[in-house]
């Protein structure tokens, strides 16, 4: 063990304390050893990132102002509020003189009575959509709220898009009303734009625009299904290229975690059922987080392991920290993949 903390000094990565044992040391299943203890060390998993997974794209509604996404936001001292539709990109937006539940349900309401009641909301995990009273107004209006993952906005993408369109619009615009008015008669990647899926119809602006064009007309469900699934197909992959994006493992109940964001310990209680979210609970309280805010730490279990092994014996030199017996029945090797290695039997001539 003495010589793996040498190797280990610094705290590298596998790929590096592998490089530096090449030069000095060298005995049975050094590799495996190295990998166990990198990923198995307290320190490096308390700064270990989790690499990005790969994108979920969200499905397009049957129709419009069936599921909408919320968001509260902060531009030049002043709140916004503001609700997209997933199925148009159509958003509203409107300012609040205060930033409680109250205000925020009056301003949902302004706009449910304009389009209708979705049958979904999703927004994060802020006071105004946490609180008992959201919980109540949900209940007497008839739809599901769901919340993101705390810590993690990627989780709700739809109406951050919309925030930051929202921002550029208000930055850009001396008149931020006639800049909606123009984002929502600008066609999007699928050809329509936002006021025709959501009303059928294109909307009159300063551009001059034959009338028969404003004769309202549905779109193409079929082709625009179609449109938009190749569209978001492409944004997934673009975005798992760019980003090296591979799945996670799975978390299992009992297992236990590092929560970067808290600086804390944690073990995991529940999967949630929003994707990839897991409910884990710290020394404080319980807690949400999503899959890549959640560093495994087993080095407690691997202890408990070892303390508890029938012999108790670590097998190892304790004056140069190479193995001893390498030979022994005792002593177990394996491969990367898992597999163990069984050492020929020889006769002792």
């Amino acid at each position: 063990l003495d010589m793996l903390d040498k190797i280990h000094a610094g705290h590298q990565g596998i790929r590096k304390c592998r490089e530096r044992a090449r030069e000095s040391v060298w005995w049975p299943g050094l590799s495996k050893q190295i990998e166990d203890m990198v990923t198995t060390c307290p320190t490096c998993c308390k700064h270990r990132k989790n690499h990005a997974e790969p994108m979920i794209p969200t499905p397009l509604p049957e129709r419009p102002w069936q599921k909408v996404a919320t968001d509260l936001f902060y531009h030049n001292g002043k709140t916004y509020i503001t609700v997209v539709d997933y199925y148009s990109r159509f958003f509203e937006i409107a300012p609040l003189k205060s930033t409680t539940t109250e205000n925020t349900i009056n301003h949902l309401k302004s706009f449910f009575c304009r389009h209708g009641i979705p049958e979904i909301i999703v927004s994060d995990n802020g006071p105004q959509f946490a609180a008992a009273t959201f919980s109540k107004f949900a209940e007497e209006w008839g739809f599901t709220h769901l919340t993101s993952s705390p810590r993690y906005p990627q989780s709700n993408g739809e109406v951050e898009r919309a925030v930051k369109t929202a921002k550029t619009l208000i930055i850009k615009s001396e008149d931020p009303y006639l800049a909606l008015l123009t984002y929502r008669s600008t066609p999007l990647e699928n050809g329509y734009t936002p006021a025709e899926l959501l009303m059928g119809r294109k909307l009159r602006s300063t551009l001059p625009l034959a009338p028969e064009k404003l004769i309202p007309k549905l779109p193409d469900f079929e082709q625009l299904r179609k449109t938009e699934s190749a569209y978001k197909q492409r944004q997934a992959e673009n975005y798992n290229k760019r980003h090296r994006a591979s799945v996670l493992p799975d978390l299992n109940p009992g297992d236990k975690v590092w929560i970067p964001d808290k600086s804390s310990p944690a073990v995991v209680i529940q999967k949630s059922p929003q994707p990839r979210s897991y409910v884990v609970k710290t020394e404080q309280s319980l807690l949400r987080r999503n899959r890549r805010h959640l560093v495994p730490n087993p080095k407690e279990e691997i202890e408990e392991t070892v303390t508890s092994s029938p012999t108790g014996n670590d097998h190892r030199n304790k004056d140069t920290g190479t193995p001893q017996d390498i030979n022994t029945p005792c002593s177990v090797v394996k491969t990367r993949s898992g597999r163990t290695v069984v050492p020929p039997t020889r006769l002792d001539l």
